[in-house]
Order: C-alpha cells, then sequence, then structure tokens
C-alpha cells in the first residue's frame, strides 16, 4: 500500500485528463504556484534544483499514490463504473449546456 506522512492509505486516486499535467511529469515554474498555500506546497511538492530551480514537482510519495491517465471526457468512456467521488475542476465551464449534460451524465452512470 502507498503511504504519505507515514499513514498506509487504502484508497488509490486515478487523475484523469486529456494530457498528463506537467506538475508531475517534469515540473511547472514555481511562480505558477503564488497562490497555493506554502503548507501545501511544503507537504506535496519538491523545488528543482541545478537549471531546475525555480521549478516544483510533485513529490514522489504523492505520485506513488496517483494513477495518471488520459481521458477525454467528450469521447471516452469511464474505465469503469465504481468511482466514490469524481471531481471536475475548470472543465466544464468550457461546455455548453448540451455538451455539460452529456458529459454530466456519462460521469454520473460511472459512480457506484
Amino acid at each position: 500500500m502507498p503511504r504519505l506522512d507515514g499513514l498506509e492509505l487504502t484508497r488509490r486516486i486515478q487523475a484523469y485528463d486529456n494530457t498528463i499535467p506537467v506538475v508531475v511529469t517534469t515540473g511547472c515554474p514555481i511562480d505558477r504556484a503564488k497562490n497555493v498555500a506554502p503548507n501545501i506546497l511544503r507537504r506535496y511538492f519538491q523545488k528543482g534544483h541545478g537549471k531546475w530551480d525555480e521549478y516544483i514537482r510533485v513529490k514522489d510519495e504523492v505520485k506513488r499514490m496517483v494513477t495518471f491517465k488520459r481521458f477525454n471526457l467528450l469521447t471516452d468512456v469511464p474505465p469503469h463504473q465504481d468511482f466514490d467521488v469524481i471531481f471536475c475542476r475548470n472543465v466544464m465551464i468550457y461546455f455548453d449546456s448540451t455538451v455539460r449534460e452529456k458529459v454530466t451524465n456519462k460521469l454520473y452512470n460511472a459512480l457506484k
């Protein structure tokens, strides 16, 4: 089982996106995290070194908890139908009401 802050985790997080977030793979400029609370940055992110000095990326122990996969809300079928919870952050605002309803129904059907 994955561990974080000394706790054994019994759940895994599955993160789906149309692309794998850069902050996970290579990192992102630290100034893009200026609105993130300092305690969150210290706990879940690591600062780069050398040429990556002004960058941050997700800590390895966090990455071990999360499975990142590509998923297109418009065309793909959810990989299984037993999610406990689904968060859609900053994506539905880009859809018109017809597409929003279609995506919402698709995700609703993927819940336990």
